[in-house]
């Protein structure tokens, strides 16, 4: 069946990317991010990244010098900046393409064009996977003299940093970062073949914390976080996660449950691809009740917490319905910050914590 790269929007529904010409071999092809206001869109046709936005329509990166292939994974909130990777090429004596080479990080602006960002020392292969709303930081991993990947950031200089991991671990990578880098989250490596590993957390100075998994698994890693770093998504043991400090890790299909959503239509919720900057909004893919076994995507709304008033803002305007459910003992899901089931003096100071970072 043929395939499409789309954005989707509640009032446009869904609206076809134009492709650019096919020319030369196939790759997988699709769309990877979008900018804050959807109006411009990430990803790769027929093996080159492109670059599409509303007013201009789809237009090609190019490659980094020597490469063949690229791909663009993410986009800063304005548009401006592109991150992603290109393989090289190697080339026989006749000057035709025998074989790909290794891969490396890029950046790309439109004054300056695609430009790599190099690797850890010894090493030959870099991804850059996310960059920071505001373009300050891109994460991703490198290869160092060592055959596995290792956790990296490249800041506002493209100076490449090695991100801490734990001690038993063999590598890592970095997959998401906050509004403003402070923030970054991946996972590490903890066998030889790469299938075990644990969802990790960064700080600004380098430091981690592991997030841990889901009862009875093993493994977890992270697809996404929102812009202030504080509720994180991904996966544990194949099973999609919502991780936030007050309640931990815990299965989407609960926290959804849990929040009044419907999800008798669904066999089962496989993956989330990402969540919104304001933390509310979360994309993904499942399997569909008598669909014949396909699959489909779902975008999903939920609770904020904070935003009382449920205008998808935690701001100065939710203090008093806030006070009236305390007051009344009312439970509302959007009160209760510590998220313990109940909405009472506990949930006052993580509230003031919310409307401080709002601010």
């Amino acid at each position: 069946s043929e395939r499409f790269t789309f954005t989707w929007t509640l009032a446009n529904g869904l609206q076809v990317i134009p492709p650019l010409d096919p020319d030369g071999f196939f790759c997988n092809d699709g769309g990877s991010a979008i900018s804050a206001d959807g109006a411009t869109a990430v990803g790769s046709f027929f093996c080159e990244a492109f670059r599409w936005t509303i007013a201009d329509g789809t237009h090609g990166l190019g490659f980094l010098p020597g490469g063949v292939i690229s791909t663009a994974r993410d986009v800063s909130a304005d548009g401006n900046i592109i991150v992603g990777w290109g393989w090289e090429g190697i080339f026989d004596e006749y000057g035709d393409l025998v074989e790909f080479g290794e891969n490396e990080a890029f950046r790309w602006t439109s004054s300056e064009g695609m430009q790599g960002l190099g690797f850890l020392r010894g090493g030959s292969v870099s991804r850059a996977f996310e960059i920071s709303s505001d373009g300050s930081t891109i994460v991703g991993y490198s290869r160092d003299a060592s055959i596995f990947a290792k956790p990296v950031r490249w800041r506002g200089n493209g100076e490449i940093e090695q991100l801490d991991i734990p001690v038993s671990s063999l590598g890592g990578f970095a997959t998401g970062v906050s509004a403003d880098g402070s923030v970054i989250v991946g996972g590490d490596i903890r066998n030889e073949n790469g299938t075990e590993g644990i969802a990790l957390r960064w700080t600004l100075d380098g430091s981690f914390q592991s997030l841990g998994a889901l009862p009875g698994e093993k493994t977890s890693g992270v697809s996404g976080v929102s812009a202030n770093g504080s509720v994180i998504v991904g996966g544990s043991g194949m099973k999609p996660i919502i991780y936030t400090d007050a309640a931990g890790m815990r299965l989407l299909e609960d926290v959804l449950t849990e929040q009044g959503i419907d999800l008798s239509e669904w066999e089962e919720l496989l993956w989330i691809g990402n969540i919104s900057p304001n933390g509310r909004y979360i994309t993904g893919g499942g399997r569909p009740i008598d669909d014949d076994d396909e699959y489909a995507g779902f975008v999903v709304k939920l609770a904020l917490w904070g935003d009382v008033n449920q205008d998808d803002e935690v701001n100065l305007m939710d203090i008093a319905p806030f006070v009236d459910a305390l007051v009344n003992m009312e439970f509302l899901y959007e009160a209760d910050i510590n998220q313990d089931g109940v909405v009472d003096l506990l949930d006052i100071r993580p509230f003031i914590a919310l409307l401080t970072q709002s601010w």
